[in-house]
This record gives C-alpha cells, structure tokens and sequence, in this order.
C-alpha cells in the first residue's frame, strides 16, 4: 500500500506531437482530454520519461522545482548537446539524386528529444524520492543515451562495501 501512495502515474506511454512543426508536447492542447492532461502535469513534481517509436526510453528526466508540464516541454523541445546520431542531410520534398552524381555525406548532429520521441510517461513522487526514483531508472536501463547522463553525475557513484574494522573481521 505505501507504493501507490508514493508512486502515482499521471500518464504512460501517451504520444508526443509528430507533426511537421512541433512547437509543443502534444499535438493539440485545445482538446478537452490534453486539457486534462496538461493540469495534472502543471500540479505535479516528478520523473518522466521519452520513449522512441520503438517504445525504448531514450531520455529520463526529473522535476523538483519547476511543475512536470514546464520541465517535459522544456526537455522535449530543448536540443541535446550530448546527444548525438548520424544522419544523411536532405533538403525538405527533394529526394532526388543529385546532378553531379555525388552522395550526400552522412553527418553527426546534436538532436532534440522531439526529433526521435513518440510517447512520454510522467510519475508524480514526493519530494524526497524524486532524486532517488531519476537515479534508480537511469542506472537500471541499459540504453547509450540514458548512460550519458551517468558520466560526471556525483550522485550516481558505485557502490562500495563498507571497510570492515579489526573487530568485525575477526568475528567472521
């Protein structure tokens, strides 16, 4: 009974904006529904994920500050300087082959999580299991770009058994 108390999913797997300009989470934020939606992000703190049409989370987030709306928007929409994929630039409707018979070079360009994201999930948590609930899912799924965030990120040191003393040592 403590875990739904602690725990409260707000919504799972719901689809992100696929349109051609996504200038916003959803796609239409003037339904009743995403109305709904949108409240009970604006009044919760939390953790959240993006997911890839593959429904494999790419990116984990949490809010302790601001409300979960504000910080999934900021996120979605937010390039990601260390997230980086490899890509064949082409010209928007043009798919053509080029003239001079040459190939489009293949690049690697920061993204935003709105470039690959699908569906979001947000968790409402108290307060003091916020940090831990962000450090739990991000070490528990195996993914590249969810482990970058693990890089420098003090919070998130290993874990070490505790140095035993003369004392203890012996009675073992």
């Amino acid at each position: 009974m403590a875990t739904r108390a602690a725990l409260h999913p707000i919504v799972e797997f719901f689809p992100t904006f696929d349109g051609e300009e996504q200038s916003d989470l959803f796609a239409d934020n003037t339904a009743d529904h995403q109305k709904e939606l949108r409240k009970a992000l604006e009044s919760a703190k939390g953790i959240y994920a993006f997911y890839n049409s593959e429904g494999e989370v790419i990116y984990i987030g949490k809010t302790e500050r601001q409300n979960l709306w504000k910080r999934m928007r900021h996120s979605y929409l937010a390039e990601k300087a260390r997230y980086e994929r490899y890509y064949v630039p082409h010209p928007r409707q043009r798919f053509s082959p080029r003239r001079d018979g040459r190939v489009r070079k293949l690049v690697r360009q920061s993204f935003s999580i709105r470039d690959v994201a699908s569906f979001c999930s947000a968790y409402a948590l108290p307060p003091k299991l916020i940090m831990f609930g962000e450090q739990l899912l991000i070490r528990i799924i195996p993914n590249d770009l969810i482990n970058l965030r693990m890089e420098g990120n003090r919070s998130l040191r290993a874990y070490r058994r505790p140095k035993l003393n003369s004392s203890a040592r012996r009675a073992k």
